[in-house]
């Protein structure tokens, strides 16, 4: 699990973490298989409760754990802000 805090994640951040994911992904910084990028694509745009649950487990499941703690980093930066 990414951290309790992330389990819940609001509009704003379900926002800011797809377009997080989406940008690392576009640098090359996450090293992940096809597959899994596309489903990552699959998962709505919009905020909405499936969605975020959906990107949650698939952080869990699929994010190494030093890009989980990057994520976490640039959520609770962008909470402080």
């Amino acid at each position: 699990m990414i951290s309790d805090s992330l389990h819940i994640l609001s509009e704003h951040q379900y926002a800011l973490a797809r377009a997080w994911l989406a940008e690392e992904a576009r640098g090359y910084r996450l090293n992940l298989e096809a597959w899994v990028m596309a489903e990552f694509h699959q998962l709505p745009r919009s905020p909405n409760t499936e969605g975020a649950q959906r990107l949650v487990r698939w952080i869990d499941r699929y994010l190494p754990q030093r890009a989980r703690q990057r994520l976490a980093a640039r959520l609770s930066r962008e909470r402080q802000s």
